[in-house]
């Protein structure tokens, strides 16, 4: 994207960040998530196996390969070569972490969120039955665009696995910077690792991996100091790509 579009991209974000007339977010005001309808999102899946970590989300980029947060695998300084599960409906296939983020010790909100990635490489390549989701970018996705929503989707442990995958359908994007994408979709443990949703002229692209949320008992409307990140995949995805081929 040429300089002069992406500045123009990043003054329209700021100005909805800071507008007086913020929507509220699931998390602050009513709880708007839902059950993902029918197979479009097959490619989202549950992680376990992580050192101390119940289970997180996790998705599908290309049919053998899982991308996900970095401390859904545990918070263990050696993180490559732990095997993992990914469960996806009624399948599952065992796997490797084969690249990751840095090793961040210390309490969770001093996490780098931009570094809290890793990649999975399955023995069992579930995408070719499930499909897989494209990366892209907030800018491209964004360019010359006045609305700016997002959508979020994984296996938030305040619901029954059951349930299936939630998706929280209204929410948008506030702000891109620091390796990090601001936003307002609800987000609760077991969200982490599951992908920031945006459409493009296609479909579905991940634009964020979910990595952290803001105070959940806050009861006050949105505002721009409280914030759930993701992950930025614009950030990574010449890294990740470059992992990919060279696997």
């Amino acid at each position: 994207m040429p300089a002069t579009a992406l500045s123009v991209f990043r003054s329209a974000l700021l100005s909805v960040a800071f507008a007086p007339a913020c929507a509220l977010a699931a998390i602050f005001g009513i709880d708007d998530r839902v059950t993902a309808p029918g197979n479009e999102l097959a490619a989202i899946g549950i992680l376990t196996g992580g050192a101390n970590v119940v289970y997180g989300s996790g998705f599908l980029i290309d049919p053998c390969t899982v991308l996900s947060a970095r401390h859904v695998g545990g918070e263990v300084e050696q993180l490559v070569g732990t095997e993992l599960t990914f469960h996806a409906g009624k399948l599952a296939a065992t796997g490797r972490v084969i690249a990751a983020g840095p090793f961040q010790p210390g309490p969770p909100f001093l996490r780098a969120i931009g570094k809290d990635w890793m990649i999975v490489r399955l023995r069992r390549c579930l995408g070719r039955k499930l499909g897989f989701l494209r990366l892209s970018t907030a800018a491209a996705v964004f360019a010359g665009r006045n609305k700016f929503e997002v959508e979020d989707a994984g296996f938030p442990r305040d619901r029954p696995l059951g349930a299936g995958l939630t998706v929280d359908p209204d929410c948008r994007l506030l702000w891109v910077g620091g390796g990090r994408i601001a936003h307002d979709c609800a987000t609760l443990p077991g969200n982490s690792g599951g992908p920031l949703l945006a459409r493009d002229s296609i479909g579905w692209v991940v634009i964020g991996i979910n990595a952290a949320g803001a105070d959940r008992a806050a009861p006050e409307p949105f505002r721009a100091s409280e914030v759930n990140l993701a992950v930025d995949i614009g950030t990574i995805i010449s890294e990740v790509c470059s992992v990919i081929s060279s696997e």
